[in-house]
């Protein structure tokens, strides 16, 4: 990517329309080639960023920026790149000039990119325990002398045994507590971690050898190896202060998401592994465990979190930077990156049965995850794989979020199957404070049509890279109240589903084995007569690409169809989009006509000279090079 911010075209934004797509994931889109587009660029490139950041003061982020920028592999990354440069040495007038079509507009000063709220401040009841983990360049050495002064924090360390009691980490024996050491010691020399790691080869049993989707067996010895890691880590990262939010300001129950076990691994139900007739390996037994059930559809697992933060602070074949100086704002980089960066699991070669979730390119460990690539980052389960790429990455930065299950249709009347088969994978972040937002399905950032986009503000002009995240941000990760306004049922606890009340009317199949089918969102309840596909979903899609305005399945129809059809193209909008007859005001008044005249606008914003009419043209063009830019992999 560029390291220079383009477009920077929006007068002026009214409230964006919240609310996303749940199109469902039964059909994977076809296939991309690669990369993002070069028109526009989110973030800025890691030497341009650093030269900016070596003049701006980070200690207000409790940063280092004298660190080199080429840190070593077993370094963590350099601070001094979470400072965001976003227009800072850009005039208003070379802002407007840097997009390729500004001649063709009247100049005009640029708002300014959004603002997002400060970190919060350390409690002064927690400052002892923030204290006590040191600070860069002194980080604290010893795990027990941080978590003797940090009570929320060793109250949230819990492990699962088998019959699923909980063990805090106060009565944890001395060896579990000298693994954490161990580990942690690791991790601040920098070197390579003796991380007991599953082996998928030996610790699932396929029955198609050619197949990667199979419970991974975990004995219970790398089971508790993996919670020790996932413990030491965590410290780790807020004692070198590798980010800028604290431990010591996190909700209890996002410290739980952090360093509770159930959230590395899940214990087995005690004696349903033999009646499920589920082929496990020679030795695996009741008191071992699996991957947890937000895992079911994706055996991907962490044994060294570090590659996630260094990718997030510029280690990508194109030093792409996503780590910000809030919680907030990192989550809205990352979901333009998952956007822009990652591909829906589908077929990639000219043998029609290699697909991505076989064996041979299936990748399961993080770094391999960010590593292999082929046409571009692949999810290749689809929402399910890509949920879990973004927690997975989030989490290695200390940002912790819930992986959730949402259904098309709360109402259950899809053909019999199990629960765990018949639902979307999403995210919630912030699930524990005053205003949670829901992501239900992680396809609707990514996948579904999306691929592309640029929104276009109320005024006709492009918006800002800054704006493009925000506005995909808003209007995918909407407010539980915003899903209900739209048709949908939210469980707002998001709580673990237990299996005796998943589904009335499926068996459990090879998930029996599980006690809880993981968190729940809730999903899509049909709107009076209408179909499933013309309740809830068809609402979500209809406004996100309603609000986001360039989805590519939205503007290509209209671009390829002759003037005649283009001045009647509300027939294809209803067609399309059953949801603009049903009831406009779940839409913010948007009808066929009026959804007409909004991508008229869209096309419009795209013309080199207002009404000459090769909008269309130049959105061809911005998607093509969307499609030959290859992907950000990662870079040891």
């Amino acid at each position: 990517m560029p390291s220079t911010s383009r477009a920077r075209t929006l007068s002026s934004l009214t409230a964006v329309a919240l609310g996303a797509a749940l199109a469902g994931c039964p059909e994977p889109v076809a296939p991309l080639d690669a990369g993002t587009s070069d028109a526009l660029t989110l973030v800025h490139d890691a030497p341009s960023l650093l030269e900016d950041a070596r003049a701006t003061d980070a200690t207000t982020l409790g940063l280092d920026a004298a660190a080199p920028a080429d840190a070593a592999v077993g370094e963590m990354p350099d601070a001094a790149l979470l400072v965001d440069d976003a227009g800072a040495a850009e005039s208003d007038a070379a802002a407007a000039d840097a997009w390729a079509g500004s001649d063709a507009f009247a100049p005009y000063v640029p708002p300014p990119d959004p603002v997002y709220p400060a970190l919060d401040p350390v409690p002064s009841t927690e400052r002892a325990c923030d204290d006590a983990f040191g600070g860069p360049g002194a980080p604290a050495t010893a795990v027990a002398t941080v978590l003797a002064a940090c009570p929320r924090i060793r109250a949230a360390i819990s492990w699962t045994e088998p019959d699923g009691s909980r063990v805090g980490y106060d009565a944890w024996p001395g060896a579990w507590r000298a693994r954490v050491q161990a580990l942690y010691s690791q991790l601040l020399a920098g070197g390579p971690l003796d991380v007991d790691c599953p082996d998928p080869d030996a610790q699932m049993v396929r029955s198609d050898p050619t197949l990667a989707v199979y419970p991974l067996w975990i004995p219970a010895a790398q089971a508790h190896d993996l919670h020790a890691l996932r413990v030491a880590y965590t410290l780790y990262v807020d004692a070198t202060r590798a980010v800028p939010w604290r431990l010591a300001s996190a909700t209890d129950g996002e410290l739980r998401e952090l360093l509770d076990a159930s959230t590395v691994v899940q214990h087995l139900v005690p004696g349903r592994l033999g009646p499920s007739g589920m082929a496990h390996p020679t030795g695996i037994g009741d008191d071992d465990y699996v991957l947890p059930p937000r895992n079911h559809a994706t055996p991907s697992y962490v044994c060294d979190p570090r590659p996630g933060l260094r990718y997030l602070t510029g280690r990508s074949s194109e030093g792409t930077v996503l780590l910000a100086p809030t919680p907030r704002e990192t989550i809205v980089r990352m979901t333009a990156w998952l956007a822009d960066e990652v591909g829906h699991g589908a077929c990639r070669d000219t043998d029609a049965t290699a697909l991505d979730c076989r064996v041979g390119v299936y990748a399961y460990e993080l770094v391999d995850r960010l590593a292999s690539v082929r046409d571009r980052l692949i999810a290749p389960q689809g929402c399910h794989s890509a949920a879990n790429l973004f927690y997975d990455l989030a989490r290695s930065a200390n940002l912790p979020l819930l992986v959730v299950k949402s259904e098309e249709d709360v109402s259950w009347a899809r053909p019999a199957g199990s629960f765990l088969n018949n639902t979307h994978e999403g995210l919630v972040f912030d699930f524990d404070r005053a205003e949670p937002r829901i992501l239900l399905h992680a396809d609707d950032v990514y996948a579904n049509g999306l691929m592309s986009f640029v929104p276009v503000g109320d005024d006709g002009h492009l918006v800002s890279d800054a704006w493009r995240a925000e506005r995909l941000f808003e209007t995918t990760w909407a407010t539980a109240d915003d899903w209900e306004r739209m048709g949908f049922v939210i469980d707002r606890s998001f709580a673990p589903l237990d299996t005796s009340i998943a589904h009335p009317r499926a068996p459990y199949n090879s998930f029996e084995i599980l006690p809880d089918l993981g968190r729940y969102a809730g999903g899509a309840a049909p709107i009076g007569a209408a179909t499933a596909m013309d309740s809830g979903f068809s609402y979500g899609r209809a406004h996100r690409d309603l609000a986001l305005c360039g989805a590519w399945w939205l503007v290509k129809p209209y671009c390829d169809a002759s003037p005649e059809a283009r001045a009647d193209f509300t027939s294809h909008l209803r067609a399309e989009y059953p949801a603009l007859d049903l009831g406009a005001s779940l839409l913010d008044g948007y009808t066929p006509s009026t959804a007409r005249d909004r991508l008229d606008r869209c096309v419009s914003a795209w013309d080199s000279t207002p009404g000459a009419g090769d909008g269309c043209a130049r959105f061809q063009a911005h998607y093509d090079a969307w499609v030959a830019d290859p992907p950000s992999t990662y870079v040891p």
